[in-house]
């Protein structure tokens, strides 16, 4: 069975990784380039030896992590040398390239792009035609509203009524956008001619926008694997009314989203930075879940199920109420 290592240099390295941020800041950063690139970058600073450069110095003992922006590091390796997958990462910051050892750097990975089978493919590349629509969706609407919540529409005089100069045109037009349009939307406008005004085209209520707001709301929750209600989206939390409880959702969020990710990038830190840190061969590196609410039978349900087992006969009664969390009768 696994035992946890108290208080283990790798851990706490992590937990406090430089002097600047924390771990949970360093772990966030990641999370966010490993989402919308598929790779996230740690920079490791080492102790330094003689005048090697930060970047080079593979002898040295990790002291600091760094986190390194996705769009700041490209993994390189030699065209002419097909026999070599990868000979260092080119650091691209202030101006300056760094050709950094493979050593130095901590690389995250979701999966393997085909297209560059030294990186991770992003999750959100897919989908961007997604957030596209949903964006523009938004800037319509907000379009409408600025434009006093109704389309373009056209002016032109009653039936009967004498056709009007360009002046007086252009001289109506600005007069109807400055009374129907922006802080003064909606006030009354009085002029000297029967006129009539026909809109060309449609107002919110007729066209509803709901579905297409809904489909980039759970095409990107489901490329994360994290339902819609756990992050508050209209479509998630109609689902909560029909069938699944927002219990289930947040056990859905773990174990189809926030898990995965984190063996992946634990396994990644058995890789790359557990073996730092001398002897490794009886050590792995996961993340303790022990904790988290969401995975934890409630009390209730606990009490039930071992009431069962004693009731059916098989366990005993000090057993169930250990398994219960409760004190054990001699």
């Amino acid at each position: 069975k696994d035992e946890p290592v108290e208080n283990h240099a790798m851990v706490q390295l992590v937990n406090k990784p430089n002097p600047f941020y924390r771990g949970d800041a360093l772990w966030n950063a990641t999370i966010l380039s490993l989402i919308f690139d598929g790779n996230g970058y740690w920079l490791k600073k080492r102790s330094q030896v003689g005048d090697t450069p930060w970047y080079s110095n593979v002898s040295g003992k990790v002291q600091e992590l760094w986190y390194a922006p996705h769009w700041t590091m490209e993994p390189k390796w030699p065209s002419w040398d097909d026999s070599v997958y990868l000979s260092h990462y080119q650091y691209s910051v202030g101006g300056q390239r760094f050709e950094v050892s493979p050593q130095n750097v901590i690389h995250f990975r979701n999966g393997i792009d085909p297209r560059n089978t030294r990186k991770g493919i992003s999750r959100i590349e897919p989908i961007l035609s997604e957030i596209f629509t949903d964006e523009e969706a938004a800037s319509w609407v907000a379009a409408l509203l600025l434009n006093r919540g109704i389309p373009g529409v056209v002016i032109s005089p009653e039936k009967g009524m004498p056709a009007m100069s360009v002046d007086d045109r252009d001289a109506l037009a600005a007069k109807f956008i400055e009374k129907t349009t922006g802080s003064r939307r909606g006030t009354p406008l009085v002029t000297s001619g029967a006129i009539k005004v026909d809109s060309f085209g449609f107002n919110p209520t007729e066209m509803d926008l709901g579905d297409i707001r809904n489909t980039p709301e759970e095409r990107v929750c489901a490329m994360l694997g994290i339902p819609a209600a756990i992050v508050g989206f209209g479509t998630g939390l109609q689902q909560t009314k029909v069938g699944a409880t927002m219990k289930e959702m947040r056990q859905l969020a773990w174990v189809g989203g926030i898990i995965p990710m984190q063996q992946t990038m634990a396994l990644d830190l058995q890789q790359s930075l557990l073996p730092e840190f001398g002897n490794v061969d009886k050590l792995s590196v996961r993340f303790n879940q022990d904790d988290v609410e969401a995975l934890q039978d409630s009390k209730d349900e606990k009490v039930k199920r071992v009431d069962m087992a004693v009731s059916g006969g098989w366990i005993r009664v000090d057993h169930a109420q250990a398994e219960a969390g409760f004190p054990v009768d001699a």
